[in-house]
């Protein structure tokens, strides 16, 4: 009998020693600040794709010429776009809805926007899985 306390007694001893280790990513990740910089992230970035894909929508006929080689002028102060977002907005714009996904562009926003408050608050707007499936 004593024998069986004596391993019962070094089993939770080492299981306290591996469940005392913290893993540093984990808790960098844990941390209230670092959640708060990663959902404002989100929802930053939502609102600058969704500024972006509006503008193109709008605009993007007017900036056509100028987006079909403007990865390669992006830094060129004489060269302009009318998009709200910049250079940078029209470039994704025209990227996420002439070459890629066309209107279904619009999801990712969205996505990005149901992540980030998720992240940001502990609270779901809508649940992200069944807002992917359907």
């Amino acid at each position: 009998m004593a024998e069986k306390q004596e391993k019962s007694g070094t089993k939770s001893s080492s299981s306290k020693s591996k469940g005392g280790k913290k893993n540093g990513l984990l808790d960098f990740l844990g941390d209230s600040r670092t959640r708060t910089v990663i959902g404002l992230f989100f929802v930053l970035l939502s609102a600058f794709l969704t500024l972006s894909f509006i503008s193109y929508m709008i605009v993007g006929f007017a900036d056509q010429s100028q987006l079909q080689d403007l990865w390669g002028k992006i830094f060129d102060p004489e060269e302009t776009v009318d998009n709200w977002m910049g250079k940078i907005g029209a470039a994704i714009g025209h990227k996420f809805i002439y070459d890629w996904f066309g209107l279904a562009a619009f999801l990712f926003p969205f996505l990005f926007l149901l992540v980030g408050f998720k992240i940001l608050f502990r609270k779901a707007l809508l649940p992200i899985g069944r807002s992917i499936k359907h």
